[in-house]
């Protein structure tokens, strides 16, 4: 076991599938992971991959399930949790009384009390909605006439 290992680390977590519409690489997915964990100062362990089917959460429930000798998680981007609002709320529940912390390495978030949980759901429960907003949560290209030019 290494000696990280041995004092409790932050496990990472990433997926195979894309995130926000991204189908961002593994292989970025854990150099983000490990460069929060390195500037955050906390001692990484290696990542697990979810798998690709869409809606599994097969990984992250086995990681639940084993969190002795984790000081925490640190998934790839907060937007790899599940997107029904209670089933977040069973892992935040899970992460809090086994006395973790949950850490989203992309959106530099995190929590590590109940006070925080409410700071780290705001973006995921706005989300949804922004396909529905004026621009569909986008702002359109200026052109040169926008400025009178």
């Amino acid at each position: 076991m290494s000696e990280d290992a041995a004092a409790g680390g932050f496990r990472g977590y990433i997926v195979s599938r894309p995130v926000g519409g991204v189908p961002y690489p593994h292989k970025i997915q854990n150099l983000m992971v490990r460069d929060y964990c390195r500037r955050k100062g906390l001692p990484f362990l290696l990542s697990l991959t979810e798998v690709s089917v869409p809606g599994s959460f097969m990984m992250l429930h086995a990681l639940l399930q084993n969190l002795e000798g984790l000081r925490g998680i640190v998934l790839f981007s907060q937007f790899v949790l599940p997107h029904a609002r209670a089933e977040r709320f069973k892992i935040y529940d899970r992460v809090l009384d086994a006395g973790l912390q949950l850490h989203a390495a992309l959106e530099e978030n995190v929590i590590a009390t109940r006070a925080e949980v409410a700071a780290f759901e705001a973006p995921l429960a706005i989300a949804p909605w922004l396909p529905a907003t004026p621009f569909a949560g986008k702002f359109p290209a200026a052109s040169k006439e926008d400025f009178g030019l």
